[in-house]
């Protein structure tokens, strides 16, 4: 799977388009030994250098996405299972407040007396 840091890179590697046409441009004007057909094959070489790395970089970024929204949506649903969790647990502490301090003596008092056998 690709990284932030994959992409990254794919996208300064493709930058490197123009150094290489200001290099190409820099040869054509100094050296006048370049023939029209090698000056066209360098170009044609060129464009499918950078055909393949667009290419390479544009399977970069949709695995970059692929990974992105996976895990966007894994921690959507971890966030929607703590909020039930969170409510699943305020209901249980409510329940209890609902108890009385006399309920709770009672039960105690009655398990005292089961204990001991006194009813």
């Amino acid at each position: 799977m690709a990284n932030q840091f994959d992409l990254e890179q794919g996208i300064m590697s493709c930058w490197g388009v123009t150094d290489e046409l200001n290099l190409l441009l820099e040869e054509l004007m100094e050296n006048q030994a370049f023939t029209q057909d090698q000056a066209a094959n360098f170009v044609l070489g060129l464009a499918a250098i950078y055909d393949s790395k667009f290419e390479k970089l544009n399977r970069t970024f949709e695995d970059f996405l692929k990974q992105y929204y996976k895990m966007s949506n894994e921690l959507k649903q971890a966030r929607i299972e703590l909020h039930d969790m969170h409510y699943e647990l305020e209901a249980i502490e409510n329940a209890n407040e609902e108890l009385s301090l006399a309920e709770i003596f009672d039960e105690e008092e009655l398990k005292l007396e089961d204990e001991f056998g006194f009813r």
